[in-house]
């Protein structure tokens, strides 16, 4: 057996804010969407996301994640000043000790987000 990739299912009870969210403000594209099943599947370059309101195979409880998702990427600076200005900032772009230029956001349904680029130190 092998693993081929990890796709996150974020749970949601707005998934139509959630794909304006990584589609409008971040650069994602809408790979799936499904209304009746409430769930939708965005991609940028080989990160997937789907987003779902909880079906009835899970407990209900309340929505949400401890942890943070780490996009590294390249032109860190770039994304941060095209999305600065539309997110809740955690923290500014800045260059960390551990040789990361990053910042962190949060996304429409509150999980927090962050993105980083290594840099030559």
């Amino acid at each position: 057996m092998q693993i081929e990739k990890l796709i996150p299912v974020l749970w949601t009870e707005h998934v139509e804010e959630s794909i304006h969210f990584y589609t409008e403000i971040l650069p994602f594209q809408l790979s799936a969407h499904d209304r009746e099943a409430n769930w939708a599947n965005v991609v940028w370059g080989e990160i997937e996301i789907m987003f779902s309101t909880p079906n009835a195979h899970v407990e209900q409880r309340a929505i949400g994640f401890t942890g943070s998702f780490y996009f590294r990427c390249t032109d860190v600076e770039t994304l941060y000043h095209a999305i600065s200005t539309k997110v809740k900032l955690i923290y500014p772009l800045e260059v960390f000790s551990y040789g990361m230029k990053e910042f962190g956001c949060y996304d429409n349904n509150g999980y927090i987000l962050n993105f980083g680029e290594q840099i030559d130190q």
